[in-house]
């Protein structure tokens, strides 16, 4: 899978530890949001569903909107809410 034709997550936090990995490869298509991806990552992984709503998403970097379209080869990360103290 070329780089354009994809898009690399990443998992932090409680994500990763759900999903059992630190990153995957999903196929781009043109259109895709960042929603498109979260929701794509939950259907393959149902162990992030509970914190879905709470998911903050970066593109590239930048915290985006969920509605951010996105091109190919982008990366996005997945960053549940996390606690200390």
């Amino acid at each position: 899978m070329s780089q354009e034709s994809s898009i690399q997550v990443l998992y932090f936090a409680a994500a990763r530890r759900a999903v059992g990995s630190g990153e995957e490869q999903i196929p781009f298509r043109a259109g895709m949001t960042a929603r498109d991806v979260l929701t794509r990552c939950i259907e393959g992984h149902p162990e992030l569903g509970p914190m879905a709503n709470s998911m903050l998403v970066a593109v590239n970097e930048q915290w985006v909107p969920l509605d951010t379209v996105l091109e190919g080869g982008a990366v996005v990360a997945l960053m549940p809410p996390v606690s200390g103290g």
